[in-house]
C-alpha cells in the first residue's frame, strides 16, 4: 500500500518538472481540463500519503498524541484529559 503513493507522487513530480521547463507546450493543446485534472491528481496523492502516515502513526504509540493534536487545531477551545474527556475551559 505505501508503494502506490510513493510511485503515483513520482510519477506527478517528473511531469511537473517538465510541464515547468516548457509549459505552453504542455498545456495548448489540452487547456484548462489538463490543469484541473492535474490540481486534483495532486490532492488525491496528498490524500494518499496523509492516510498512508495516520494509518502508521494509529500504530505507533505517539498516535493518541497526534490525535489530540488534530482535535486541538480543530478546535482549541477544548481540551482533552488524559481519560479522553472533552473539558470546556
Amino acid at each position: 500500500m505505501s508503494l502506490v503513493p510513493t510511485l503515483l507522487s513520482g510519477i506527478v513530480i517528473s511531469y511537473f518538472k517538465i510541464i515547468i521547463k516548457r509549459p505552453f507546450d504542455y498545456l495548448k493543446p489540452f487547456g484548462v481540463a489538463f490543469l484541473v485534472f492535474f490540481i486534483l491528481g495532486l490532492v488525491f496523492i496528498g490524500v494518499l500519503a496523509l492516510m498512508e502516515i495516520d494509518s502508521r502513526l494509529l500504530k505507533s504509540e505517539s498516535a493518541i498524541y497526534f490525535i489530540m493534536l488534530i482535535d486541538f487545531l480543530q478546535n482549541p477551545k477544548l481540551k482533552k484529559t488524559v481519560r479522553g474527556e472533552l473539558v470546556e475551559p
